[in-house]
C-alpha cells in the first residue's frame, strides 16, 4: 500500500523521504518487505507526509489494492488482446478507420489514434505502473458501444467482422474489461485527495493556501499555486517538479508571472491559453515556440501553436503572423501532428473572424471567444457517476 500510494503522488522514494525525514533505505525495505520490525513512528510520519489524514499508520503495510485485486490481470490482458484487432497506427501513415473514428468524434487529427496506440504499447510492454489504467481510460473516452456512428466505422473500416453486431459485442467486451481498470483506480485514490483540492479552490486562509501548495500531491498544489501570491506563483513556475502545476499556474497568472511562464517550456502550452496573455508576452511566447519547433521542445511548442491558432480573441497581427509562417507546404511537422492542426487552426480562426467583419450588423457581431477554453463535451461513460 505504500508503494501504490507513494506512486499515486508522483513520488519516488527518495522525495518521499526527505518529506517525512526518514532514510530512503528505510522506505525501500518497507515497500519490499525486508523491514523485519516496522517502527509505528516511522509510518506515522510517512502517512503524514502522504497527507493522508485519519488512516490507520500501520494500514500502509497492507497489499495495494490494485496488485491483490484478482480481477484486475485477466482484465488487462483481456482489454490488450481485443484492442490489439484495431487497424494498427502509425505516425505519418494514412489509416481509413483512424481519420473516420477521429471525425467522427470531432477531432481534427488523429488523437484518438495516437493516445489509443501509444498506451497500448506502453501496457505490451509494460514501461510503468500505471500503463494499463491510461489505457483503459481512453478506451472509455474514445470507445461508445452505444454510439451507432463508431459501430458503423468499426464494420466498416476494422476486421473486428463485417456485421454491426460483432462490432457492438467487441466494443462491449473492450469497455467492460476498461471499467474493471478504470473503477479500480477510482477506487483505490485517496479520499484525503479530494478534500484537499476542494479546500484548496475554496480556503481565503492565507496561512492554509501556503500549506495546500506545498501538498505532495500536483492535483492540489495545481489548484493552490493559481490563488496564491504572484511571487509563490513564480517559484512555483521555476521549481515545481510538475507540469501540471506549471500549466496551470500559466494559464491564470498576471503579466508577471506570464513573463516569467516564457522561460520555462512546460509551462507554455499553459500560457498560450491565459485569457489574460497580453500582446507583448504573446509576440514574444510566438517567438519562442517557433523557434523550439525544431528542438528537444518540439512537441510542448506543437501543443503551444496549436492552442494559439485557436485563439480568435488574440490580435490580428499576431495570428496573421501566425498563418503566414505556419501555413505552407514546404514547414517542418513534428510528431503528434501538431503542426497541421494548427494549421488546420489558424485557417479556421481566421476565416471566422473574417466571416464576422462581413456581418455589419449589431447582431451579426458576437463577442469573441477563447474557443479553447469552452468546455468539452461530457465523455458518455460519465453518465454513470451521475447522481440522482
Amino acid at each position: 500500500m505504500l508503494q501504490h500510494l507513494r506512486e499515486t503522488a508522483h513520488l519516488n522514494q527518495r522525495d518521499l523521504a526527505q518529506r517525512a525525514g526518514v532514510s530512503q533505505e528505510t522506505v525501500s525495505q518497507l515497500e519490499t518487505g525486508k523491514s523485519a520490525r516496522p517502527r509505528l513512528e516511522t509510518l506515522t510520519k510517512l502517512r503524514d507526509a502522504l497527507e493522508l489524514g485519519d488512516m490507520r499508520a500501520e494500514d500502509l503495510l497492507d497489499p495495494s489494492p490494485l496488485a491483490s485485486d484478482p480481477e484486475l490481470a485477466p482484465a488487462a490482458a483481456r482489454l490488450i488482446t481485443l484492442l490489439k484487432v484495431l487497424p494498427a497506427y502509425r505516425y505519418g501513415t494514412f489509416s481509413k478507420f483512424w481519420t473516420e473514428l477521429s471525425r467522427h468524434l470531432g477531432y481534427q487529427d488523429l488523437y484518438p489514434a495516437s493516445h489509443l496506440s501509444g498506451h497500448l504499447e506502453a501496457a505490451i510492454g509494460a514501461t510503468h505502473s500505471t500503463a494499463e489504467i491510461e489505457l483503459a481510460a481512453y478506451t472509455l473516452m474514445f470507445l461508445d458501444p452505444d454510439d451507432a456512428g463508431t459501430l458503423q466505422i468499426l464494420t466498416d473500416h476494422s476486421s473486428i467482422g463485417p456485421e454491426r453486431q460483432v462490432a457492438y459485442r467487441w466494443c462491449r467486451d473492450v469497455t467492460d474489461a476498461a471499467w474493471v481498470l478504470h473503477r479500480a483506480a477510482m477506487t483505490s485514490y485517496p479520499e484525503q485527495v479530494g478534500q484537499l483540492y476542494g479546500e484548496a479552490g475554496e480556503t481565503t486562509d492565507p496561512k492554509r493556501l501556503r500549506e495546500l501548495c506545498g501538498s505532495v500531491y500536483d492535483i492540489v498544489r495545481s489548484r493552490a499555486f493559481p490563488r496564491a501570491a504572484m511571487e509563490e506563483q513564480i517559484t512555483a513556475l521555476r521549481s515545481d517538479p510538475s507540469d501540471e502545476v506549471r500549466h496551470a499556474v500559466a494559464k491564470s497568472g498576471d503579466t508577471e508571472v506570464q513573463r516569467a511562464a516564457l522561460d520555462v517550456p512546460a509551462a507554455w502550452p499553459g500560457l498560450s491559453l491565459n485569457p489574460g496573455l497580453t500582446p507583448a508576452v504573446g509576440e514574444q511566447l510566438l517567438d519562442a515556440v517557433l523557434d523550439a519547433l525544431t528542438g528537444r521542445h518540439a512537441t510542448l511548442a506543437g501543443k503551444t501553436l496549436h492552442n494559439l491558432s485557436e485563439r480568435a480573441d488574440l490580435p490580428r497581427p499576431l495570428l496573421d503572423r501566425i498563418s503566414s509562417t505556419i501555413d505552407r507546404d514546404d514547414y517542418p511537422d513534428i510528431e503528434g501532428g501538431w503542426v497541421t492542426s494548427a494549421v488546420l487552426g489558424i485557417r479556421n480562426t481566421l476565416h471566422d473572424l473574417d466571416h464576422q467583419a462581413d456581418d455589419t450588423t449589431p447582431e451579426h457581431q458576437p463577442g469573441l471567444r477563447l474557443v479553447t477554453d469552452e468546455p468539452a463535451p461530457t465523455a458518455w461513460w460519465r453518465r454513470f457517476f451521475a447522481r440522482p
